[in-house]
């Protein structure tokens, strides 16, 4: 005001400035009209300027004429009344011209006041038909364009000054009607632009109140309080106060603390950031900047002070966020300001203690709401920057004992919760007139069924703890029916379980004990928070669902389900925290033992600990193994090709020779994986250790298996003998080539054989076989390192450990047997043949017998040179020795003559298709690779080798060697033992030149 009037009287005085026109910029509400009315008044009165506390007095002058005009005055032509005021008559349907005005103000000293214009025009132009309305806005217009023309551009009007309040703010600012005439009359418009253009050219803008800067402190103080009662000291103190709070959260805040202590020394008792919020908003459309601003600030303490001196005392500064919008009046005020805010208001801030921001007060020691005023009052502007910092929002927070530790976690909430709060770009809150996700993200949570929420639940679940590696665990059982659940012998399982469930009974019932871990809520507590989380992450994914990636919210809304989801890990991490595994209790008996999961694990490449986070979330199997090896329950047995697997074993191998092998030492390996599986000493190790344990040390003899069990040390030794020998082709005599005892220092041999009987006790020892055969030889001692020559029928050998700490085991058989072969000699008596027979051994006893009857009985002895005997007559034999018997019947051929294929052709007729089988010692000498060979070397050039298989059968009867070829011959060779893998690898064929 005071420019304007030093200014405006200065060129009255025709000393001033050459500026004639004098535009008030400032919206309703900020001063123009008193303004404008102290002008006249002092233009009428200049006596009056003396009282005025301006810094210079005004220049002395008195105006010819004080013409005002106001846009409320509808019924007159603008043009005429400004005529009539300088006693000039303008015609009423013309608008007068630049000259025209000129010649009115020539010489004379005048003060024209024009307030709201934008209001006259455009009701000028909504009169009778739309042709009139804007030939009358039209004449207007161009009437008060040639008048700022004539002020500004002749020198005859140079004591002329007019004082004009800002068209475009007044149309923007204006009416809600107005601003709708406006947007509909495009000519109107066209003029209201055309007037306001020429009246700012070479005009000087002027604000009468700046609700920017710090008078507007002096105007609310004068206005609203009859006096402050605070000293100046009063007010360093409470500045003072601030400081230290502000101090203790340099972290959070940007500003310098010295700046913000200057701005209260001069907002006292107000808030340092009513100015800069104020003046953020004190342009919206119908706002009244100085006016609007005293009632609002007026409501807000009379809202206070109601509420009693207690309550008055808690506020140390007026602050935005002391208004209660509950009340009505107050909450109305708001409304006023931003009618677009209000379903925000009612729903995300205040509604007697339901709204989004109230319900969260409990949980954030009513930051909420307090936050949530702030972020609202910064929302009434349309100003860039939109809304408010969590910077900001905090130094607008903080006060004389009022914590700020858990705004975060407020705004958080807030954000989570509120329908109609945004987030910025630039990450600065504020409210919306528009839903937000939330609103939507709600809609959907009211309609999730306990069905969807647990299927998230059990989904992340088993996102967070599927086993990929097996390493620890190898099945993953989310939230089960205990009752169905059901435990392998091979697989371990990690069951996850609601903090109700009753596993203890289930465990205790159940066989394999050491195949089962169970993960377990803390609390109900927590698992209500888990729900809670799992119905937002449900609702917002059906909000994704309904959205394309073309969406202007498709973006944010799949950020904010990854948010929801890290929300979910973090919830179920915090609360599935009870992990029990196997162990042993006091009494030795397989229980569970709880522990708390761990927070992360050691990464296997880097060996550096890694945090569980919902980034790592399907690491849960890392966690749990890395919980089980601190509790030394999980263990990784991987030896290396250079390592000692023995020692990497050992750990393992000690715990299951200590608790799964009886007293004897001797266990199935089916029974020990049944007691790993079933007892809680047992380490937790990767799959296949256990097998790969026992091959290792069943190949260092460490362990041995004996009769389907395994031993384990210390073993009780069984002596044995291993032999080989060979055995003459023509006289059945035996000869061992090798010998070797083990867990014994002595060898003894019996020959001959017998029916078999107890021993007697007190015998010697070189009769001590556990039995001994009736007629059977007399043990004797025999060096390892000679050979033994026999030709009896059975050879036995056994070791013995003269010092009778190793027992005695089987011994050794080898069983001769007899060979017989037979020739067919002409006989000088006509159909007679002699039939020539050779026995081996040769000592064998050998009787015969022509006439059908048994020799054994009744036989007659074989002499040279055969046994003459009819053609066509069947010759039975009997050889035995030493208790071996062998019968043979032989057909004597008919000779024939002159056709052949008989023997009067060289011999009996071969048929290839009936099998030939070979026994005995036609291939006893292939006992050794090295026989074999030279058989091999031995065959003609043109026999011919197919088809052959080796077939070892080891018994207790029956030892043989058998080798088959072309499908049809068979030989039968008598089994050595240390032979058999060499024969195993034997495959011959012999094709006999016949056939």
């Amino acid at each position: 005001m005071e420019i304007l009037l030093s200014q405006a009287f200065a060129r009255l005085a025709g000393t001033g400035s050459s500026s004639g026109i004098y535009k008030l910029s400032e919206s309703m509400g900020g001063g123009k009209t008193q303004s404008m009315i102290v002008a006249g008044i002092l233009a009428r009165f200049p006596n009056l300027a003396t009282l005025l506390p301006f810094h210079d007095p005004l220049a002395p002058a008195k105006p010819d004429v004080v013409a005002a005009f106001t846009g409320r005055a509808t019924d007159k032509k603008v043009w005429i009344a400004i005529g009539d005021a300088l006693g000039v008559t303008f015609a009423p349907d013309r608008a007068p011209s630049e000259a025209e005005w000129r010649d009115a103000l020539k010489g004379r000293a005048a003060l024209i006041l024009l307030d709201e214009l934008a209001f006259y025009l455009v009701h000028a132009a909504s009169q009778g038909s739309k042709e009139d309305g804007t030939r009358a806005a039209t004449l207007a217009g161009i009437a008060l364009t040639n008048l700022f023309g004539a002020i500004r551009d002749y020198k005859e009007c140079r004591h002329c000054v007019i004082v004009i309040a800002d068209l475009q703010k007044d149309w923007e600012q204006g009416a809600e009607e107005l601003s709708r005439i406006m947007r509909t009359n495009d000519t109107l418009g066209g003029t209201m632009n055309s007037v306001n253009n020429e009246m700012s050219k070479g005009a000087q803008t002027i604000a009468p109140v700046d609700n920017s800067k710090d008078e507007l402190y002096a105007i609310l103080r004068r206005r609203l309080f009859k006096t402050l009662g605070a000293s100046a000291k009063d007010i360093e103190a409470v500045a003072d106060a601030y400081v230290v709070e502000l101090n203790n959260a340099s972290a959070i805040i940007e500003r310098p603390t010295m700046k913000v202590r200057e701005e209260i020394l001069v907002s006292y008792p107000f808030h340092f950031s009513t100015k800069k919020l104020i003046g953020s908003f004190n342009d919206n459309p119908g706002f009244q900047k100085t006016r609007d601003v005293i009632r609002l600030m007026a409501t807000i303490v009379r809202s206070l002070w109601g509420k009693g001196e207690a309550e008055v005392a808690k506020h140390y500064l007026l602050a935005l966020d002391a208004s209660d919008l509950n009340d009505a009046n107050v909450a109305s005020r708001f409304v006023e300001i931003k009618k677009s805010l209000q379903d925000a208001m009612q729903t995300d801030i205040a509604n007697s203690g339901t709204s989004h921001a109230e319900t969260l007060d409990t949980e954030t020691d009513g930051l909420a709401s307090l936050a949530a005023k702030w972020m609202l009052t910064a929302s009434l502007s349309e100003l860039s920057p939109l809304g408010l910092s969590s910077a900001e929002i905090a130094e607008n927070l903080i006060a004389p004992g009022r914590s700020i530790l858990g705004l975060q976690d407020a705004l958080k909430k807030l954000y989570d919760t509120c329908w109609y709060i945004e987030q910025t770009k630039s990450e600065r809150y504020r409210f919306n007139r528009h839903k937000n996700l939330n609103a939507q993200v709600n809609s959907y949570t009211n309609v999730c069924t306990n069905e969807d929420r647990d299927d998230k639940i059990e989904k992340k679940l088993a996102e967070m703890f599927e086993p990929k590696d097996k390493r620890c665990y190898q099945k993953l059982v989310v939230l089960p029916q205990l009752d169905k659940l059901q435990l392998e012998r091979e697989k371990t399982t990690l069951v996850i379980l609601k903090p109700d469930t009753d596993f203890q009974k289930f465990f205790a019932a159940e066989k394999y004990k050491n195949r089962v871990a169970f993960l377990t809520a803390v609390d109900q507590t927590g698992i209500f928070t888990v729900n809670k989380k799992a119905q937002r992450l449900w609702a917002i994914s059906q909000v994704v669902k309904d959205l394309t990636p073309d969406d202007s919210q498709y973006k944010k809304a799949k950020d904010t389900e990854a948010e929801y989801q890290t929300e979910l890990f973090v919830a179920i991490k915090a609360v599935f925290n009870k992990f029990h595994y196997p162990l042993i209790d006091e009494e030795q008996e397989t229980a569970l033992i709880g522990a708390p999961l761990l927070d992360g694990y050691v990464d296997r490449k880097t060996g550096h600990h890694v945090k569980y986070r919902n980034e790592e979330a399907s690491k849960g199997e890392f966690v749990v193994e890395a919980t089980l090896r601190e509790a030394n329950k999980f263990q990784v047995f991987n030896p290396g090709s250079g390592d000692d697997k023995l020692k990497v074993y050992q750990p393992l191998r000690t715990r299951i020779e200590s608790f799964l092998f009886p007293p004897t030492g001797r266990t199935t390996w089916d029974q020990i994986k049944d007691g790993a599986a079933s007892r809680g000493h047992i380490l937790w190790t990767e799959p296949g250790t256990l097998e790969r344990m026992r091959e290792g040390l069943m190949t260092a003899a460490v362990w041995r298996e004996d009769a389907g069990q395994i031993q384990k040390p210390p073993f009780d030794e069984i002596t044995g003998v291993t032999i080989e020998y060979a055995r003459d082709k023509d006289t059945g005599v035996i000869t061992t080539t090798d010998i070797k005892i083990s867990h014994a220092d002595k060898l003894f041999v019996r020959e001959g054989a017998g029916e078999w009987k107890p021993q007697q006790t007190g015998q010697p020892l070189v009769s001590g076989a556990l039995v001994a055969r009736d007629g059977a030889g007399e043990w004797k001692l025999h060096p390892t390192d000679q050979p033994l020559v026999s030709s009896a029928m059975l050879v036995e050998f056994k070791a013995v450990d003269s010092s009778g700490k190793n027992k005695e085991g089987k011994p050794y058989r080898i069983e001769n047997t007899i060979d017989l072969a037979h020739d067919f000699v002409p006989s000088p008596n006509a159909g007679h043949q002699f039939v020539k027979v050779k026995v081996i051994p040769p000592d064998s006893t050998l009787l015969f017998s022509l006439d059908g009857s048994n020799p054994a009985n009744n036989g007659k002895p074989y002499a040279k040179p055969g046994i003459e005997a009819p053609q066509g007559c069947t010759v039975r034999l009997h050889v035995e020795k030493a208790g071996v018997v062998r019968s043979v019947n032989i057909t004597v051929p008919k000779t024939h003559t002159g056709s052949g294929d008989g023997v009067g052709d060289g011999g009996p007729a071969i048929d290839p298709d009936l099998p030939a089988i070979v026994n005995g010692n036609a291939f006893g000498h292939l006992v050794t690779r090295s026989a074999t060979y030279r058989l091999l070397n031995s065959l003609p050039t043109d026999a011919r080798l197919q088809m052959v298989q080796v077939k070892s059968t080891v018994a207790a009867s029956d030892t043989t060697v058998t080798m088959t070829w072309d499908s049809k011959t068979t030989a039968h060779v008598p089994h050595w033992a240390g032979y058999k893998d060499a024969l195993t690898q034997l495959a011959i064929g012999v094709e006999h030149h016949r056939g």
